[in-house]
């Protein structure tokens, strides 16, 4: 006991020094950060510029975007959001960022590595310019416009299940028509397609298939982009941290299931055409590599991910912005229905690419709603970027929130005037880019397209649709967490089957 009490004086004595030198390598980190800094010049909020954390609160809050919204609207068109971080919105900075060039900004690690399920990489996460090229390439004749054709039938076969059960939640008087809600139901079509195409099998949620497997999917990837920018967030026992870690290997054993099944009903002859079935069988000459099975479960889901959120939230959108306006609406409708007339042939893709107030609608919902419009953050290798070097290793990104409401380039840029894209300019092509540009675009751009107008055409097709009163713009605020989707989880519409005599 008195040996105890003599040793602990001089031990707690050394924490006031080793207390001190810590506080001023803090202190001196802070000061060299925010006034001494290769990056110093650039303005940015002054915590920003000092620790990471600025961000990752933004983050977590589920305000990353508008946040740096927010900061290009008070410092200009480039900001400092982190102590080695730059983001930037001018139309010069997007092809230095994410143009093809022979001194790429590759993808950020950090960020990027935050979506493995396996820890092997995704055609959307790699950060390995050979990697990424290798698996494009083994990609590239599924997610071809041609490829994406192919499947159809199996969109068609959905969307046809899709609209029965609106036209069953329909009476035929149209006096007692009731609200439906489409935010669950249009999810689930998506969810429908996109696992036939990944799996060869769909979840079929649509006629009360099982989706504990896309219910965990959804926890997971709704939480990961977190892990990369906060490491920590992976081991955080609460909440949807802690729900995304339990549903990690559950998704691993559910999806390599639906690989070995349908491995055995390629084998026995019994598997239907999809993108599975092009991955499984693909080969890649250059490299005479094929998928390893982790990369088929990580690519597999990706595509679950990217192709049913994504074109779920543009269609819910695209239904409420047209629905609040009836000019917009009618336009639309008689461009539909004059190219479709016939209520029992379901549209066709090769015809409804071709209408073009269709496409200005879908611009223009993508311009002012896009489901992505997020950082892509890269890393510079040291490099002219915005007229400015910028140093190797330095993050920087493009946002294309900002750029896509840019008033020197778009007109009124909060208004929805879909007849701005009529005639384009050359640089609202450059400032508007839903899919990503360069060799790191979307690789499911065209399934996407092909998925959303289809079902679009259907709906104006066959439905009359309006707007539920309850609907307000606070429950269609984007939430802004991976996929930027209506915070209300809400989309209450009145249907009425159209008749024509």
């Amino acid at each position: 006991m008195f040996y105890a009490l003599t040793l602990t004086p001089p031990y707690v004595s050394l924490w006031a020094p080793l207390g001190l030198l810590a506080a001023l390598s803090i202190l001196y980190a802070a000061i060299y950060r925010a006034f001494f800094h290769p990056l110093a010049k650039y303005p940015g909020p002054l915590l920003a510029k000092v620790t990471g954390l600025y961000m990752v609160n933004q983050a977590i809050r589920c305000r990353d975007t508008y946040t740096r919204y927010e900061l290009h609207q008070r410092y200009g068109k480039v900001v400092r959001t982190g102590p080695n971080e730059l983001c930037f919105a001018d139309a010069a900075s997007i092809k230095d960022i994410y143009g093809q060039s022979s001194e790429p900004c590759l993808k950020a690690p950090y960020f990027y590595d935050g979506f493995t399920l396996t820890g092997t990489s995704s055609v959307f996460s790699s950060t390995d310019r050979i990697g990424h090229a290798r698996m494009r390439r083994l990609l590239s004749h599924g997610f071809s416009e041609r490829g994406v054709l192919c499947f159809h039938d199996e969109i068609r076969i959905m969307v046809e299940r899709y609209l029965s059960i609106m036209s069953q939640s329909t009476p035929t008087i149209a006096k007692t028509e009731p609200a439906v809600e489409l935010h669950d139901l249009t999810h689930n079509l998506f969810l429908d397609i996109t696992s036939q195409l990944s799996f060869g099998k769909s979840f079929d949620i649509l006629i009360g298939g099982d989706h504990d497997g896309a219910r965990d999917i959804e926890t997971y990837f709704n939480i990961c982009p977190l892990f990369g920018v906060f490491p920590v967030a992976r081991y955080l026992p609460f909440g949807p941290f802690k729900a995304a870690r339990k549903a990690q290997p559950r998704i691993i054993r559910f999806v390599r299931s639906c690989i070995d099944d349908f491995k055995v009903r390629l084998s026995q002859g019994t598997s239907q055409a999809g993108l599975l079935r092009l991955m499984v069988e693909a080969k890649d000459e250059e490299t005479n590599s094929s998928f390893s099975v982790n990369e088929l479960i990580e690519n597999a889901v990706i595509f679950i991910i990217a192709g049913s959120g994504t074109t779920a939230a543009t269609l819910l959108y695209l239904l409420y912005e047209v629905g609040r306006r009836l000019e917009i609406q009618g336009k639309l409708e008689r461009e539909v229905r004059a190219t479709f007339p016939d209520l029992d042939a379901f549209p066709d893709f090769e015809t409804a690419t071709k209408l073009p107030y269709l496409n200005c609608v879908v611009q223009e919902v993508l311009r002012l709603r896009a489901p992505i419009p997020t950082v892509a953050p890269r890393v510079s290798p040291g490099k002219v970027i915005g007229g400015e070097y910028v140093p190797a290793g330095t993050i920087v990104s493009n946002l294309a929130y900002t750029t896509q409401r840019d008033g020197s380039v778009f007109h009124n840029p909060d208004s929805f005037i879909p007849e701005r894209w009529e005639h384009p300019t050359a640089e609202m092509k450059v400032m508007h880019r839903p899919f990503s540009t360069g060799p790191r675009n979307c690789v499911g751009m065209h399934l996407a397209r092909v998925q959303l107008l289809l079902t679009v055409c259907a709906l104006y097709q066959r439905f009359e649709i309006s707007l539920d009163p309850r609907m307000t713009e606070d429950m269609m605020v984007q939430r802004d967490q991976g996929v930027m989707t209506p915070v209300a989880k809400q989309l209450w519409v009145r249907i009425r089957p159209r008749k024509v005599d």
